[in-house]
């Protein structure tokens, strides 16, 4: 993993080049446990994502906090995304 300028932990190869050398501030490896702990928690924090927005919204699709698979299927954003 590493840090970026804006103090968020992001996957190291998610980014194209140019832009990781443009926004990394540091670099972190990981011990297999402490990966393990950074998969649960972030399992947990999309699971709670899943639940707040089936509470907000009508739809019968967005999954459950049990079948994380497509829990991208429950996750909306406002604002767009430029590449």
């Amino acid at each position: 993993v590493f840090v970026d300028k804006e103090n968020d932990v992001l996957l190291l190869g998610d980014d194209p080049w140019e832009e990781f050398v443009n926004s990394v501030r540091s670099i972190r490896i990981l011990s297999p446990p402490e990966v393990l702990q950074m998969t649960q928690e972030g399992m947990e924090w999309l699971n709670s994502i899943s639940v707040q927005q089936q509470t907000s919204s009508s739809s019968e699709e967005c999954v459950t906090g049990q079948d994380s698979r497509n829990i991208s299927s429950c996750i909306t954003s406002d604002r767009s995304l430029d590449y």
